[in-house]
């Protein structure tokens, strides 16, 4: 997992933002320039820019969702390739898998446990890894809304960070912007660096 697939990955999600924004700008711009013939005929071209800018928003929280959740699994994947590439070079009968789920908490617990060194107090991002996978587990098992495990530590932190995420009415989360999926990218970034680093240290 390099830096210039994330980046390349985001801009594709980003792109894709845009292309539904255009549409949906282009289209505004014929309607406010359109003579109607009638009320009916307004009636119709006003419903039909609205379910077009509906599709907008709706498309905009897909894409950052698939964003958010595919640099998920390729954190879970760089940790488990490192975790198998420890127990062999450490001559380990047991996985992480043996520590019970097999998660991101037990492959930084397995990785701890063979070189000595907690790989999220190293970055110090324990506590955005954390609501990084609080709001990655909301979008795949939640569809997006928020449960009441969940509820107090993420909107305490859309609060302190209004930058990253909000909530609707109905709880479901909402991203505004992709401020969000930047810092999600950052965290992916740092986490294959420090592995790699470790990968480095097991060669020499």
């Amino acid at each position: 997992m390099h830096d210039k697939f994330l980046k390349d990955l985001l801009k594709l999600i980003q792109q894709g933002a845009k292309d539904y924004d255009l549409e949906f700008y282009k289209k505004n711009s014929s309607f406010n320039q359109f003579d109607f013939l009638d009320a009916k005929e307004q009636d119709f071209y006003e419903g039909s820019l609205a379910d077009l800018n509906y599709i907008r928003l709706e498309m905009r929280q897909m894409l950052y969702r698939i964003f958010i959740v595919s640099v998920f699994i390729l954190i879970e994947k760089r940790l488990s390739d490192f975790c198998n590439v420890l127990q062999k070079n450490k001559k380990q009968i047991f996985s992480y898998k043996d520590l019970g789920r097999s998660n991101i908490k037990a492959m930084t617990t397995y990785i701890q446990k063979l070189t000595g060194e907690n790989l999220l107090v190293e970055l110090k991002i324990a506590e955005q890894l954390s609501i990084f996978t609080a709001v990655r587990n909301l979008i795949v098992h939640k569809n997006g809304y928020v449960d009441e495990d969940t509820k107090n530590k993420l909107k305490k932190y859309s609060e302190e960070s209004p930058h990253c995420f909000k909530f609707s009415k109905d709880d479901e989360i909402i991203f505004d912007n992709d401020r969000y999926l930047v810092d999600v990218m950052n965290i992916g970034i740092e986490i294959d660096k420090k592995i790699r680093s470790k990968e480095i240290k097991l060669i020499n």
